[in-house]
């Protein structure tokens, strides 16, 4: 579990999310982001949805 903590701030790391958004079985599904710090949300955001289309 990685304690809601920002992105890449946890125990979980770049890598995980990295091969989550590029996971085909995950397509169409909703994601729920969870990090603590509101202000990196937008950041947070741009960055997953970056990685799942590119």
């Amino acid at each position: 579990m990685d304690r809601h903590d920002s992105i890449g701030q946890g125990y979980i790391g770049n890598a995980f999310f990295e091969r989550l958004m590029k996971d085909t079985r995950f397509d169409n599904l909703p994601i729920i982001l969870e990090t603590p710090d509101e202000t990196l949300w937008a950041k947070e955001i741009a960055w997953l949805r970056a990685i799942s289309q590119g």
